[in-house]
């Protein structure tokens, strides 16, 4: 499969239409696509996965794809068309596969109106256009695997975990041609599958007691059925598991690349809080103020004339000449009786008499000793009550306090929203992360589940066939049926050990390749070891011994790169495959390498290198390069031109493309 051309129509950063034909040609296998970033290099890349798969991985409103500048003229009730349409040529038959989605303006926003049905056409011999009414999602995963897409298609920002995804095995089988034997296998099938051409064979087969056979075949096949079910959900479990690591690695990568983004968000909201709660203590204390105010009123306007008051009824000299104890009862009494406590004798109108009656006005009438003595201990009293005015003063400096740091922190607000201003949330990624390891978690848990079911499964079928062929009659029918199934075995063991056979040669040959390319580009000792799970594996040999020694991005990126140029390389040569005398022809088609940035953090040395590995790799090459990336690429590259754009940009949200001569 090669790429002839990309069409778009209001896809994203992309208004109006843009087209764009790529070179093919062998001699010329390059075509080049400038553009700094933002430019719309990413967005171009995911037309195809849009076009093809209808899926995208935008980090910012994916499910949108109209260009937005077009999605702002739009008046209420018209509509506008995003539309990507890809031509390919495919075993020497050109192919056009065009996607459309309608978008409508409604109550002032734009909304998806209608997804148009995906239209697949061809061209047959004598020229004429015809449309592939048949399935067309269907035949395009048949030409290009979905889980297969990442490998041709790929963003080496978003690159550093492929050659760890859990489908790669079968990416790589389905890519070199052993999906067909996988399909034979399944065709042939085994004794238990009543569908399958074995299986049939053993239905076949008379026994001896007919009622007791048909239900043990009854039991094997729902077993059987029972089983494969198992083995389906841990293929959709392990699937599965793999989406939500990859997600969870791209959710790593967004927040890890907007730590600081984070970090202030995460203070936007401590900050937000804090306002609330000084806020609510701000309110509190107001309460309180008032209601000590309240209670200290006449103390807070009393206690200063206090003060003075008692500072003047100190300095008056005043002298109490009455004798102490002495009471107007008992003056009165002596009066009356008429004789002094000394014995005199006290006569009415005497000087005596008069003594008394003075003294008696002494101790019954108001006295201004008394009263200055009694205002002095009130004075005394008040001073010496405890005072609610200082409280009142802690309390009104503490409100004065909380009001200035509400305003410093409205402060720090301000400065922490502007700068965050227009930057995505963190918090609903880190939201997503922790449901991805969530989702992992379980899956995990389901998984081991599923195993032990599978192999309960396995051993209640292994029971039942033993039972089964004791009953088994030994006719001359079943004798020629058993030997109709021996062959059938036969070649099911053939296919399989050529199925086995070409697996090994796959990840021997595809060990190669990765190496040759990767020695290539990187300038070191260390190699690249391909498991069984076709998982690349960076090895550093030290004193003849092998170490599993870690890497560094760059690195990775490297090896990734290595791993997906080996498989490319692999796809597009003829590979038989021998089993016994008799050989199959496993031969692929051939796929596009179509990269972003793939000089992506590297250094002049390895830009160099993979503009000289790329163009070998790949039958064609599209590439889409930073300015600053290709001014190193171009030497090494120039002579593999056929096609060469650049990106010109006119907005955030609107990008032009032109071809260079």
């Amino acid at each position: 499969m090669l790429i002839k051309s990309l069409k778009l129509k209001n896809f994203r950063q992309f208004k109006g239409d843009i087209n764009i034909n790529f070179s093919y040609d062998p001699q010329k296998n390059v075509t080049i696509i400038l553009g700094d970033n933002t430019y719309g290099k990413t967005t171009l890349l995911q037309a195809f996965n849009w076009c093809f798969y209808k899926t995208v991985n935008f980090d910012h409103n994916p499910k949108f794809l109209l260009n937005y500048e077009l999605s702002e003229e739009m008046l209420n009730g018209s509509t506008n068309i995003v539309s990507v349409e890809i031509v390919i040529i495919h075993e020497n038959t050109e192919y056009g596969i065009i996607r459309k989605q309608e978008y409508k303006k409604i109550n002032g926003k734009t909304v998806l109106a209608n997804e148009i049905p995906l239209k697949v056409w061809y061209k047959n011999e004598k020229g004429n256009q015809l449309s592939l009414d048949d399935s067309p999602e269907t035949w395009i995963n048949d030409i290009l695997p979905k889980d297969l897409s990442t490998y041709f298609f790929f963003d080496t920002e978003r690159v550093n975990s492929i050659s760890h995804k859990e489908n790669v095995t079968d990416a790589v089988k389905g890519l070199l041609g052993l999906t067909a034997l996988s399909k034979t296998i399944e065709h042939l099938g085994s004794r238990n599958r009543k569908d399958t051409v074995i299986g049939k064979f053993q239905q076949s087969l008379e026994t001896d007691n007919v009622q007791d056979s048909e239900k043990i075949r009854d039991r094997i096949q729902n077993k059987e059925l029972e089983k494969e079910n198992v083995i389906r959900q841990i293929k959709e479990a392990e699937k599965n598991k793999s989406y939500y690591e990859v997600e969870k690695e791209r959710l790593d990568r967004i927040i890890n690349a907007n730590l600081n983004t984070k970090k202030l968000q995460e203070e936007e909201k401590l900050l937000e809080t804090k306002i609330k709660d000084i806020e609510r203590n701000i309110e509190q204390k107001t309460k309180m103020i008032y209601k000590n105010f309240y209670e200290i009123t006449r103390e807070y306007f009393e206690k200063p004339l206090v003060e003075r008051a008692l500072s003047c009824v100190n300095s008056i000299d005043l002298k109490d000449d009455r004798i102490s104890g002495l009471s107007e009862n008992i003056l009165r009494h002596i009066l009356e009786r008429g004789i002094c406590v000394c014995g005199n004798v006290i006569k009415p109108k005497s000087s005596e008499y008069y003594s008394i009656l003075k003294e008696i006005e002494n101790v019954s009438g108001d006295n201004l000793y008394d009263d200055i003595k009694n205002f002095k201990y009130e004075l005394k009293s008040i001073k010496n009550n405890k005072s609610n005015i200082k409280y009142f003063q802690y309390m009104y400096k503490e409100r004065l306090e909380l009001k200035k740091e509400i305003e410093n922190v409205n402060s720090r607000l301000i400065e922490i929203r502007a700068e965050i201003k227009d930057k995505e949330n963190m918090y609903k990624y880190e939201v997503q992360r922790d449901k991805s390891r969530m989702k992992i978690k379980d899956l995990e848990e389901k998984i081991k589940d599923l195993y032990q079911s599978k192999g309960e499964c396995v051993k209640e079928i292994e029971k039942l066939e033993k039972n089964y062929q004791s009953l088994i009659s030994k006719t001359d029918n079943n004798r020629k049926i058993e030997r109709y199934i021996e062959y059938a075995d036969a070649l099911l063991n053939w296919i399989k050990a050529t199925q086995e056979e070409k697996t090994k040669e796959i990840k021997q040959r595809l060990e190669e390749k990765v190496n040759d390319i990767f020695n290539r580009i990187y300038s070191g000792k260390r190699s690249i070891y391909i498991d069984d799970k076709y998982q690349a594996n960076l090895i550093t040999k030290i004193l003849d011994k092998e170490y599993d020694t870690g890497k560094s991005e760059g690195l990775d990126r490297v090896k990734n790169f290595a791993f997906i140029g080996g498989l490319v390389s692999l796809a597009k040569e003829k590979i038989i495959s021998s089993a016994g005398k008799d050989c199959i022809d496993l031969s692929s088609e051939p796929y596009p390498l179509v990269m972003d940035a793939p000089f992506s953090n590297a250094d002049e040395i390895h830009t160099a290198k993979i503009s000289e590995v790329l163009p070998d790799v790949a039958e064609q090459v599209i590439m889409f390069v930073m300015r600053k990336d290709y001014i190193y690429a171009e030497p090494y590259l120039k002579n593999k031109i056929g096609k060469k754009y650049k990106l010109e940009k006119h907005s955030e949200v609107y990008s032009e493309l032109m071809e260079i001569e």
